[in-house]
């Protein structure tokens, strides 16, 4: 369906019509999230596209020349308006979100290729494999660590 001119998908109940709820059987979460899953196949072209992608955020900046800058980052709640607060499924900001045995940008190679391709995807993990080779600096740890 339509809403300023974007595709959404319809509400139930305030929320995705394709959100299970806390007491569906295999937890709460996206049912097309799961039907992938049960299936052996990616989400992404399942899901819409704010959807697959997050935590990640895409930011594309037409610059005058018509060159484009894309910035990769994370949603915050604060992204979402007045109703962020509200998202009980919100995890970037938990300090759980951290302590992954993987790094993010090997757990979501797929979307990470999705949203910039593989090119620059290779170089950003050559980049971050021979910063992690480099002695260890002062490294300021993200807010949610600092917070601690």
């Amino acid at each position: 369906m339509k809403k300023n001119g974007e595709i959404v998908t319809r509400l139930v109940k305030d929320a995705c019509i394709f959100l299970n709820r806390p007491d569906f059987a295999r937890g709460p979460g996206c049912a097309l999230h799961v039907m992938a899953m049960d299936n052996d196949e990616s989400y992404i072209p399942l899901k819409p596209e704010v959807c697959w992608q997050l935590p990640l955020r895409r930011d594309d900046d037409v610059q005058d020349d018509g060159h484009v800058i894309t910035r990769i980052s994370q949603w915050d709640r604060r992204d979402w308006g007045p109703g962020g607060a509200e998202f009980h499924w919100w995890c970037t900001e938990a300090p759980e979100a951290f302590t992954g045995r993987s790094r993010v940008v090997d757990s979501m190679r797929e979307e990470l290729i999705a949203m910039v391709g593989e090119t620059i995807y290779d170089k950003l993990v050559a980049v971050l494999d021979r910063r992690k080779k480099q002695p260890v600096g002062t490294r300021i740890a993200h807010p949610t660590i600092r917070r601690r």
